[in-house]
């Protein structure tokens, strides 16, 4: 959850920036306790083992702490790969409540599995690609602001009425999930390497490659990465932290 720390006088000694922020923490976890007592059943999916506040439980706590929404934007992503052209779309958005605030970013991609995965871009309906990373973004903005990321089952017992038990599992046919963060990740790699790359194809896959080469244990060389969409989550946070770098 995302506090302002704006609300702190800068005149206060050290003892009594602790005491409010002291002050501000408890206030946080009685609002999440609320915001997760607001919610019912249907809002709610069990992914992976772990609960998922859906789009329709976000609103209803965005409703009931008055969180606004302002400086909303988007970007369309450019990709190609083995299987062709296709896109992402970069939704971000600045939610505020009157504790603090937070900037957030949902993507889409044109090669969703609810558009049809091996669909063409130019078969996918752009407005909906749009939409979906505009709710996303939403999704994900409302819940880091009211701190409801990483929940466990465990976590909520003896605040909701309902537990695993009762809740619709979403279960995933693939081995390898691409989450939403992931996707956001990928557009973010993305645009950093083709702004090195001068927006050259090659010269960019030729940055890709170099950078996630690495020595093995036998002491041989490992071939880097030719697709962004082969990177795992952990790679491409430590590609993305290369590029800002300058490595």
């Amino acid at each position: 959850m995302s506090t302002d720390l704006a609300l702190i006088n800068q005149d206060f000694t050290a003892d009594e920036i602790v005491k409010v922020m002291e002050k501000m923490s408890d206030v946080v976890s009685k609002a999440r306790i609320v915001a997760l007592r607001g919610t019912a059943l249907e809002d709610w999916t069990d992914q992976g083992g772990k609960p998922y506040l859906t789009i329709s439980g976000s609103n209803k706590v965005k409703n009931i702490f008055g969180v606004s929404v302002s400086d909303s934007s988007w970007e369309k992503t450019m990709m190609e790969d083995d299987n062709g052209k296709y896109y992402i779309i970069s939704f971000s958005a600045n939610f505020t409540w009157k504790l603090g605030s937070t900037t957030m970013t949902g993507t889409c991609s044109s090669r969703d599995k609810f558009f049809g995965k091996d669909k063409l871009m130019q078969d996918v309906d752009f407005t909906n690609v749009l939409k979906k990373a505009e709710t996303n973004c939403y999704g994900r903005g409302i819940k880091a602001l009211l701190g409801l990321t990483n929940l466990t089952w465990d976590s909520l017992q003896g605040i909701t009425e309902f537990g695993r038990d009762k809740v619709t599992t979403v279960a995933y046919r693939d081995k390898a999930v691409v989450t939403d963060d992931m996707k956001t990740k990928q557009a973010e790699l993305h645009s950093l390497i083709m702004t090195k790359a001068n927006n050259v194809a090659d010269e960019a896959k030729k940055i890709l490659v170099e950078m996630t080469e690495f020595v093995g244990s036998d002491g041989n060389k490992v071939a880097g990465k030719q697709e962004i969409s082969k990177l795992s989550e952990k790679q491409l946070d430590i590609c993305i932290r290369k590029m800002k770098e300058g490595k």
